[in-house]
């Protein structure tokens, strides 16, 4: 028997472990998870699931407006917001887009912006544009 934090719990055998219980971890842990021939194990410090970086997530899915076009990260980002969409609509788990408002301070950022923007296209994330205070 092994004695966790959260009290005993008997031994098993695992064929896949994760160890943390964040986005990442629990988004790891469901591909094996979903074939059943596979037992899955999640390694989690807190008592409960999303207590780390995860808890403090803004929910926003990424625009990729500043990734490397071509890059992985682009890539990632791009799968990502992909897989967390149908997972949210498969799971019933509504979803509102609202997007990102990035907000330039100064003369420099102000310049910086088109070519965010144009980043973004390059991405393929096709709702990125340019607004002026007005608007906003």
């Amino acid at each position: 028997m092994t004695v966790t934090a959260n009290g005993p719990m008997p031994s098993r055998s695992y064929d896949v472990a994760v160890v943390g219980a964040g986005v990442v971890g629990c988004a790891i842990a469901r591909e094996p998870a979903r074939h059943p021939s596979l037992r899955v194990a999640i390694v989690e410090a807190q008592d409960d699931v999303g207590q780390g970086t995860s808890k403090a997530n803004t929910a926003i899915l990424h625009t990729g407006f500043d990734a490397v076009p071509g890059s992985l990260e682009a890539r990632l980002v791009r799968e990502g917001a992909r897989r967390l969409t149908a997972y949210a609509a498969e799971s019933g788990i509504p979803v509102e887009p609202v997007g990102a408002l990035l907000v330039a301070w100064d003369e420099e950022q102000v310049a910086a912006l088109p070519h965010l923007a144009e980043q973004a296209v390059r991405n393929e994330y096709a709702d990125a544009r340019l607004i002026e205070p007005p608007e906003l």
